[in-house]
């Protein structure tokens, strides 16, 4: 839709509506990096007990430092394993109450995505070595984050 404007007088009555719709924009591109790559990170997220998958945390405004409660995240299967889905749902339910808040803000906050396990890192591969995790063996954050911006970048094209 282009945009007609006709001198200076209207190109100032409406840089707050132009503003208005740049910032709704922003907060959905926002939201659904913030949501895509929470959940890419999760999925990749090596399960033994499902502490770590179910420790991920996202917030805005300040870094979370907290991890999942014990017996939160451990339901097991009918063969007495532990359901990853039970894990990603503890961390997916989670990031929606705090996707929600995101949505409700009416600026663009900085968000956080922490994982406060002690082992995380060796997870990763984030303390120098490698990811210690067959099951993740390229990581969890770095291929979720390459991923997300070879989606965009596809877009884009």
């Amino acid at each position: 839709m282009p945009i007609r404007i006709r001198g200076v007088e209207e190109l100032v009555n409406e840089l707050p509506r132009f503003h208005e719709k740049i910032q709704t924009a922003a907060r959905k591109v926002q939201h659904t990096v913030a949501k895509q790559l929470f959940v890419g990170i999760v999925v990749r997220t090596p399960v033994d007990k499902g502490f770590a998958m179910a420790s991920w945390r996202m917030n805005t405004g300040s870094q979370l430092t907290s991890t999942a409660p014990p017996g939160d995240y451990k339901l097991r299967s009918s063969r007495g394993q532990i359901s990853r889905s039970a894990a990603r749902s503890k961390a997916v339910g989670y990031a929606k109450e705090q996707l929600n808040n995101l949505k409700l803000r009416p600026d663009l906050p900085t968000v956080y995505i922490t994982n406060s396990v002690p082992y995380i890192g060796r997870l990763e591969g984030s303390d120098g070595g490698s990811p210690t995790s067959p099951q993740a063996p390229a990581g969890m954050v770095r291929v979720s984050v390459a991923a997300l911006i070879e989606k965009f970048r596809a877009l884009a094209n």
